[in-house]
């Protein structure tokens, strides 16, 4: 073997095929540059139904294309959702806004969860020990350290996020019940001022309508609005 081989193959030898695969997605237009090597290289193919080099590059970017849009279809669909969520949690705002009595006020927080926002079933609790048992509008006042609420309510109130899932019967006929039969999945939102006064439970026919995957972010701040409102109110009544 003359030296010129012998360089050859010690060159070809140190060459990984990751380095050429590296070089020529750095170098894209390598082939239109050097347009003979195309002659050179072996590109195995059935003899029916081959494609091109060419061929096989378009089907590649056509597929990613396909997946671009499908991925501007789902952004645009969640952008659409949150401006709804967004609308509608301004609505809330405006209602709470304005100097009704406390049963009143929560009165139109129920209305609004219950055609704004879908919701099969709705449970308004206010926190006070000396008032449990009692009605406020729709709400209802529970002792949350009660031994019938321990002990998932104190470690929800501690945590202080709103938790979305599928819930046990037994909490589920707390929170809902004779509609806690069809509820499939719930959400549950601490309403805070800034200590927890309250909890508000949504519960949906749908077992992936509230999922524990789910942002909560917008079910987070519904929690603040609602619970800065019964704090305020609760204040100007005594």
């Amino acid at each position: 073997m003359n030296n010129q081989a012998e360089s050859r193959v010690s060159t070809e030898s140190s060459i990984a095929p990751e380095q050429v695969v590296e070089y020529l997605r750095q170098h894209p237009d390598f082939l239109a540059r050097h347009p003979d090597l195309l002659a050179d290289l072996d590109i195995p193919h059935a003899p029916e139904g081959a494609v091109s080099l060419v061929e096989r590059q378009v089907r590649t970017l056509r597929e990613r294309n396909q997946a671009l849009e499908s991925r501007l279809a789902e952004l645009l669909q969640v952008a659409r959702e949150n401006e709804t969520l967004v609308a509608r949690l301004h609505q809330l705002g405006i209602r709470l806004l304005g100097s009704l009595p406390l049963s009143q006020t929560l009165e139109k927080v129920y209305a609004s969860l219950r055609d704004g926002y879908d919701a099969e079933a709705v449970t308004l609790l206010l926190f006070d020990a000396g008032q449990a048992g009692e009605r406020e509008g729709p709400a209802h006042y529970v002792d949350p350290n009660d031994v019938a609420w321990a002990p998932w309510l104190p470690r929800l109130l501690a945590n202080g996020r709103p938790r979305c899932g599928e819930f046990d019967a037994e909490r589920l006929e707390r929170l809902f019940g004779a509609s806690a039969g069809k509820i499939a999945s719930a959400a549950l939102v601490p309403l805070l001022a800034p200590e927890p006064v309250g909890l508000l439970a949504i519960g949906s026919h749908q077992r992936e309508r509230f999922t524990p995957s789910m942002g909560t972010d917008f079910l987070a701040r519904i929690g603040e609005l609602v619970g800065t409102a019964v704090f305020v109110r609760r204040r100007q009544e005594q």
